[in-house]
């Protein structure tokens, strides 16, 4: 966003500067681009006459200002110069006739015509570029085709005497800033079927949109018809009013930092790019109607869950980064997951249902539905090395949080973010160099280390705790497969100890003619317990399990309407008490069967090591009638 106001901004100088610029002695009057376009300038009659077949948006002399992000050249568009601008008479203009098949009005092609009094749009445009009209300040009225389904940023921004504009039923997509400071703008109506609005559409000005009844604000929120624009609630209550199809983007922009409790109408479809950026929300539920989360909805608040609802098909880019997310289920609708929709979060797992086409999960990392791609590695998972499956052939995570080393295994291909952990690979030298990495910069690195060896495991993974030491043998191989010889080929390092219960990490060093190192982990976990009664209650129910006191910390129940316990509705209830042997489950779904389990846990350091579950047992909650 701060692109487009420097854009904005940086348009309103330069272009405000060219527009005024008086005629030139050598100016022409006349010209084409290409075979899609002739113009020409009556200085008489003061008429720009075009001629076009499809956009009217061409690259007569377009102009970027370049500037450095993060170490790299970096070129921000500042506009487009076309030859009314160049040839000094854009703001002479009293007349504008289009003909031809006009499809589009591009970007910044009538910027201050300040002297154009009215314009048609042709009836065979679709869209509209950002900043089309801004600053034609002479124009009254508009009628927006019924073909229009996209109006850019500031399309119509810096209109003094707009009074009226009539947009189309079916318009789908309206910019930011599209009426900022439309002083006089008193009659409009946004149509029904917009998935999409821009931030701040009538510009900084709050009380101007209210006062003209074009925008109404209730309870510090700014609303026009059924969508909701901007909050400006600084209180810690907010609530969206019912009928609300759609969120602007950056909605919380002007609420301040306070803690949120939003609560948000059945009727609501759409939320727009950063809604909730700006906001320290901490617990939100998702209507089930929702069908559109926007590009960084809820970047940098203080989330720990979430449920995306059923009718919710993509999960786009940024959209919890740097939030406190520490799990996420994927539906069976969900198609498409950005690859940085979970940066910077408390992530520990991923689950998606088993019907979804798209997606898998194993061991908590996200893979497409075939394993030929990791898609999300979640930076809080409880280990120390990954080893890629070898089905694996393109990654786009970046491998980062508590993980240090990651192994590399020969299919892969393609990398397509920064790995800022030691790779070791699978393969030779000359097979590393082909897999295609990002460009490495001085801000990130990753060491790696060629490992001839393909496959390092242990004999046992998990141990129940029985005050006796645990040490599982380990295999290593060779890439075609055959076992190497400790002290010959490797060394193995065990861990301390290894009585207690908690995670435990086995060394593997190469030697002689093979390279690099893998670490091994496996658990003692704690004795389990099991269920010894089910009793059904009214909305309730309660368990009853074998007490387990010694060497626990907890007990975990989890209940769910499947017994599978991997789909929506699953909850967990840790009961930081060793010596409890029941709990009652409360304000349940009447008639609802409920499958229902009960493990140990022990706390150790910042890890729960848990015990195997007990066995299922389902229970029917009754009615309180």
């Amino acid at each position: 966003m701060k692109r487009i106001i420097c854009t904005f901004l940086v348009l309103t100088m330069l272009l405000g500067t060219v527009g005024i610029t008086a005629l030139a002695d050598d100016a022409e009057y006349s010209g084409s681009y290409e075979d899609k376009m002739t113009w020409s300038y009556d200085t008489d009659t003061k008429t720009l006459s075009i001629n076009c077949d499809g956009p009217l948006d061409f690259p007569y002399n377009i102009k970027y200002e370049e500037y450095y992000d993060m170490g790299e050249l970096q070129k921000m568009f500042i506009y487009k110069e076309y030859p009314w601008y160049t040839n000094g008479f854009a703001s002479q203009v009293e007349h504008v006739e289009l003909s031809g098949n006009v499809t589009e009005i591009g970007e910044d092609v009538f910027y201050r015509f300040v002297s154009l009094q009215e314009f048609t749009i042709p009836e065979t445009v679709t869209k509209i570029g950002g900043s089309a009209f801004s600053g034609c300040s002479k124009i009254t009225q508009m009628t927006v085709p019924a073909g229009v389904r996209e109006i850019g940023t500031a399309a119509f921004a810096n209109m003094s005497e707009l009074v009226s504009i009539t947009l189309p039923e079916n318009l789908e997509s309206l910019g930011g800033y599209a009426f900022s400071f439309c002083r006089k703008l008193t009659d409009m109506t946004l149509p029904h079927h917009i998935t999409h609005i821009g931030p701040r559409l009538f510009g900084s000005d709050t009380s101007t949109p209210a006062e003209n009844g074009v925008a109404e604000f209730e309870d510090g929120v700014m609303y026009s018809g059924e969508y909701a624009l901007a909050c400006y609630n600084k209180g810690s209550e907010v609530a969206i009013r019912e009928g609300t199809v759609l969120m602007a983007d950056e909605f919380f922009l002007y609420a301040g930092t306070e803690s949120k409790n939003v609560t948000l109408p059945g009727t609501l479809k759409y939320i727009g790019n950063s809604a909730f950026q700006h906001s320290y929300i901490k617990n939100i539920t998702l209507p089930d109607g929702l069908e559109t989360i926007g590009d960084d909805a809820f970047m940098g608040t203080q989330i720990s869950s979430i449920n995306i609802p059923s009718g919710v098909t993509a999960i786009p880019k940024r959209a919890f980064v740097n939030t406190n997310l520490e799990s996420v289920y994927l539906h069976k609708g969900i198609q498409r997951v950005s690859a940085d929709a979970f940066d910077s979060t408390k992530l520990t797992a991923v689950t998606v249902d088993k019907e979804n086409p798209y997606y898998c999960a194993q061991d908590g990392v996200l893979f497409n539905k075939k394993k030929t791609s990791i898609v999300v590695y979640p930076e809080m998972r409880d280990a120390k090395h990954y080893n890629i499956p070898d089905t694996v052939n393109t990654l786009y995570t970046a491998f980062s949080g508590k993980l240090e080393t990651v192994a590399f295994p020969k299919s892969i291909k393609n990398c397509y973010k920064r790995v800022l952990k030691k790779i070791y690979y699978f393969g030779t030298e000359e097979e590393f160099a082909k897999i295609l990495f990002p460009p490495k910069t001085s801000y990130d690195y990753y060491d790696r280390i060629v490992a001839k060896c393909c496959k390092a495991k242990l004999s046992k993974t998990r141990y129940l705790y029985n005050k006796k030491a645990h040490t599982p043998s380990v295999k290593v191989y060779d890439a075609a497969g055959n076992r190497l010889k400790e002290k010959v080929d490797y060394k193995v390092a065990l861990p301390t100890g290894r009585t207690k219960i908690g995670i435990y990490t086995v060394k593997v060093t190469l030697k002689g003619k093979f390279k690099g190192s893998f670490y091994l982990d496996y658990k003692i976990v704690p004795k389990g317990t099991e269920i010894e009664k089910l009793k059904a209650g009214v909305s309730s129910f309660t368990v009853k399990w074998k007490k387990q006191a010694q060497n626990i910390t907890g007990y975990q129940v989890q209940y769910s309407k499947s017994d599978s316990f991997k789909t929506y509705g699953t909850t967990s209830i840790f009961i930081n008490k060793p010596k409890a042997t029941k709990k009652t489950v409360k304000n349940l779904s009447v008639d609802q069967k409920y499958y229902v389990r009960v493990r140990t846990y022990k706390t150790v350091g910042e890890n729960k090591i848990y015990s195997k579950w007990s066995k299922v047992k389902k229970v029917k909650v009754t009615r309180p009638f």
